[in-house]
């Protein structure tokens, strides 16, 4: 909540400034429209209550100081009355400095605080909730104080979902601690649906240790020991980033390293009777270590033109370590050969993340805007008011308003949206135009337009330079659906609907290996199924905005040996 201090103040203080603002000139707009049936009602009451009281002041003013003076008497206190009325209606006198901006700034964060979890990484950014918040304001030509924080923060609340997972320790295959950990499986906040996997990795320490006597009693002897410690840990070795429009995904690879250390210990042991003495213990001590270097390797390989995945590999490097030490020790008694040894296996097992998914996601945003009544118009005041605090509008990316929120007339905002003359589903006919046997069927209506040719072009929704890799064609006359038609007889190789931008379409295998896709049918239109064997002409669905769109039209795609080409070359069009 102490991020972008300044730009939560401004926005807050534009709530009270720029809000009053736009309201009075809205009332100012307003006042064309209902100044007329204002004055008539004015007059009216006027009339009523004080009919008698104006009759007789103005006899009285007429026979004292004349009729003329009268008469501009009266109208410059009608007309000042109606503006000081009229005035006061709009608010045109008030004075929001009393908007107090820190309250309303308490009322954003707390509704935050009481909306949101402990995890701020879900928590929706204040400047989202002032910006929405903002323009219902301005919308609903409401005064600046009348903010809605908590129903928006509602709204946008994420849906989390923890888990708890346990790390254990082991020694010989017995539970020796456990700690409970709670970790994120997946959180659907309000631009993203998150989602984690772990890994149960498990690092392992053996301690092999050693004790042996040797000598003799007359002469005396030498004990030694001798530890030997090897510990097999997991360490990152890469991160596999990609990235896509739709998604960001985080693999972790881990890899085993193994340090070891190496503990030896000699110590001399006196003859038996031999009296008190002395004698020099010697130890030495030797590790190896391996530790995460500060090299990266970062490797980028483009998948196409708008997916690349991003390898980060790190390197280790192997320490040694050496130490040894002397002492003068009393020497005990040799009392015989002997020789021991043991064993001791201690696992940590550790959870680890394995896969880190961020999807976009914005469902709930688009509720929270749909539930407010928010046009397309109208985000793009909302999309100038979240750029002052996110300039780059990566909080929004990928956010498409066209598709998914109603034009001013309605239309739009359903996946599934008629193609606008109110399909409601059952046979549609095949096309009544079909040329010789060497020319393609027109894919529509013959009274379509293109509007969007093959080529480079701005993405209208991504707003990024990407290739068209089709031609895009709408109708005419908004009020009739426009069946979509098989342009050669083929084999229907997919039918129905993906997550991937073109909605319901069709594909479909056409002579000679071309593959033709028609995209963003409408919902529940589709007449073909996969597999179905087509002729040329037949109906395949009705025009419609599913997928990522801007408008209800056809995409067309045409691939020859698997590479997008130009469509218009191969459609002609029937007079």
């Amino acid at each position: 909540m102490d991020q972008n201090q300044d730009g939560q103040d401004s926005t807050v203080r534009r709530i009270g400034q720029k809000g009053m603002d736009v309201a009075k000139a809205f009332a100012k707009r307003a006042i064309k429209e209902v100044a007329k049936k204002i004055i008539k009602k004015i007059v009216k009451v006027l009339f009523k209550l004080i009919a008698k009281a104006i009759l007789k002041a103005v006899i009285w003013f007429a026979a004292t100081i004349g009729l003329p003076v009268t008469i501009a008497i009266v109208a410059v206190c009608f007309f000042a009355g109606a503006a000081v009325f009229i005035g006061s209606l709009f608010g045109w006198f008030d004075d929001d400095s009393n908007v107090d901006i820190e309250a309303l700034k308490a009322r954003y964060e707390q509704s935050v605080i009481d909306t949101s979890s402990e995890f701020p990484k879900y928590r929706v950014p204040i400047w989202i909730l002032q910006a929405i918040d903002n323009i219902r304001i301005l919308k609903e030509d409401r005064e600046p104080d009348q903010i809605d924080p908590e129903g928006i923060a509602e709204k946008l609340t994420a849906e989390l979902f923890p888990k708890e997972l346990k790390n254990t320790i082991t020694i010989n295959g017995s539970v020796t601690s456990s700690t409970t950990i709670k970790v994120m499986e997946r959180a659907i906040a309000w631009n993203r649906d998150y989602k984690y996997t772990y890994d149960l990795i498990t690092d392992e320490r053996k301690t092999v240790s050693k004790s042996r006597t040797t000598g003799s009693e007359e002469s005396g002897g030498t004990s030694y020991d001798d530890t030997t410690i090897t510990f097999t840990h997991f360490e990152l070795l890469s991160e596999v980033h990609t990235y896509s429009p739709e998604a960001i995904t985080i693999e972790y690879f881990y890899e085993p390293y193994i340090d070891t250390e190496y503990r030896s210990a000699s110590r001399p042991l006196k003859a038996k009777d031999a009296g008190d003495e002395t004698g020099t213990s010697s130890r030495s001590v030797t590790t190896s270590t391996w530790k995460k270097s500060p090299e990266i390797i970062k490797d980028v390989e483009w998948l196409d033109e708008d997916s690349y995945v991003e390898t980060f590999t790190y390197s280790y490097a192997m320490s040694t370590k050496s130490d040894s030490s002397n002492s003068t020790v009393t020497l005990n008694e040799f009392t015989g050969e002997s020789e021991s040894s043991s064993t001791t296996i201690e696992k940590i097992n550790t959870w680890k993340i394995k896969k880190d998914e961020e999807i976009v996601d914005f469902t709930k945003f688009n509720d929270a805007l749909v539930a407010y009544g928010y046009t397309v118009g109208d985000f793009d005041y909302l999309h100038d008011a979240i750029e002052v605090n996110d300039p780059s509008l990566n909080s929004i990316e990928g956010y498409d308003p066209q598709y998914l929120l109603p034009d001013e007339d309605g239309f739009g905002g359903s996946e599934g949206g008629t193609g606008g003359g109110g399909y409601t589903g059952g046979t549609i006919a095949d096309s009544p135009n079909i040329p010789g046997s060497k020319e393609w069927a027109y894919p529509t209506l013959t009274n379509a337009v293109v509007t969007s040719p093959y080529g480079w072009r701005i993405h209208p929704v991504k707003k990024i330079r990407k290739l068209h890799k089709g031609i895009d064609i709408a109708r005419s006359d908004r009020s009739k659906d426009y069946p979509i038609y098989a342009v050669e007889a083929g084999t229907v190789t997919w039918a129905g609907f993906k997550n991937d931008g073109y909605g319901y379409s069709v594909m479909i295998t056409h002579r000679d290996g071309v593959v033709v896709r028609y995209a963003h049918m409408v919902a529940g239109s589709l007449q073909v199924s996969k597999d179905d064997e087509v002729k040329k002409g037949a109906a395949l669905g009705i025009m419609g905005q599913t997928g990522l769109v801007t408008g209800i039209h056809l995409h067309l795609e045409v691939y020859v040996n698997g590479k997008p080409v130009n469509p218009a070359g191969y459609l002609r069009r029937e007079p």
